[in-house]
């Protein structure tokens, strides 16, 4: 589980690969083979790899040698062993490699900033575009400059357990998220079940994050039983309001209702809701606290605290969306009272 972990960190940044969809041709179709191929494509030279260089030496014998540096592994394997011109060919190649990987998440992280900007979320700067080669360079160079910084002031292992955790807990709220997002077809009555839809899905993250603490500390197995038993009920009251969603949405289509409801049209509806999700939900947590320590926990929450802080004080009230939903109820109370 630790090295699963770890080894998470090689794939983080395939998901950029979404990032660029608005200057894609036919993303819909391009997108997941781009992130589907280079995945498949990375995870085949990283299993080559690694058969290949235990047939030349085992790793735990190198790392002994090398003084358990972990960094220096794979060229290390090749130099102890005569071959020092495949050690330099490594270092290049993982030079290189870098630098691919640098500005592929600076271009990324650029137009997700921009994104939050078009919304009202980041400072206007954010969602400038560059006059002559219309991508947000700005945006590029305040991201480039706090990834800079960060790198330049934490422990490489301690940043890449951060990495690792931040994307696996993002990657769960996205999970909640596509519950909610599906529950929210159906415009729910202010009500007991408003509430619950609303909660559902978040309670399930938390107590999938609580679930994942208590076994990383090995607690007892009652507390284990305990929070299994409440994750199956809240997955279980996920279920029935998925159930309830869609035969309103049957209902609705009957009747030729459901073209009123203001959303845009899916082009991709996940399978197997809500039990892939929870799943992912479920998995992404366990995965996030094995291998990480409170100082890895402590420097996440500290990001977190200044995230919520800077919504709060400023994208809450600057979020266009959030100023065209109030505008959409206020008009729905107004029709409902006849005004």
């Amino acid at each position: 589980m630790v090295a699963t972990c770890k080894v998470f960190f090689a794939y983080v940044g395939f998901d950029f690969i979404t990032t660029v969809s608005e200057e894609t041709i036919n993303p819909q179709k391009e997108i997941p083979r781009s992130i589907l191929g280079t995945i498949s494509l990375a995870s085949f030279l990283y299993i080559f790899t690694s058969f290949s260089v235990n047939g030349v030496e085992n790793l735990t014998e190198v790392l002994k040698k090398n003084g358990n540096e972990y960094s220096t592994v794979l060229a290390d394997v090749f130099a102890q062993n005569g071959m020092r011109w495949m050690a330099f060919v490594i270092t290049i190649a993982a030079l290189l490699g870098l630098a691919a990987v640098i500005l592929s998440s600076v271009m990324g992280q650029a137009r997700v900033t921009r994104a939050f900007a078009k919304d009202g979320l980041l400072w206007p700067i954010f969602g400038e575009l560059d006059p002559k080669t219309n991508v947000p360079v700005k945006g590029a160079w305040i991201t480039t400059i706090i990834c800079a910084l960060m790198a330049a002031t934490l422990n490489l292992d301690t940043l890449a357990t951060l990495c690792s955790v931040g994307n696996l807990l993002v990657y769960a709220v996205i999970d909640a998220a596509v519950i909610q997002m599906r529950l929210a077809e159906v415009p729910s009555k202010p009500g007991r079940r408003g509430q619950i839809v609303f909660i559902a899905p978040w309670s399930f993250l938390v107590l999938s994050i609580i679930s994942a603490f208590v076994v990383a500390a090995e607690a007892p197995l009652w507390l284990n039983l305990i929070l299994a038993a409440l994750l199956f009920a809240n997955y279980v009251v996920l279920q029935v309001l998925i159930y309830q969603t869609n035969q309103i949405k049957k209902q609705d289509a009957a009747q030729g209702l459901l073209a009123t409801v203001e959303a845009p049209k899916a082009l991709f509806l996940c399978p197997l809701m809500p039990l892939l999700p929870c799943f992912g939900i479920w998995t992404n947590c366990v995965l996030s606290t094995v291998g990480s320590n409170g100082l890895t926990w402590a420097i996440f929450a500290a990001f977190e605290f200044v995230g919520l802080l800077f919504y709060a004080c400023y994208g809450y009230k600057h979020s266009k969306l959030r100023k065209r939903i109030d505008r959409h109820e206020a008009a729905k109370l107004k029709a409902a009272n006849g005004v």
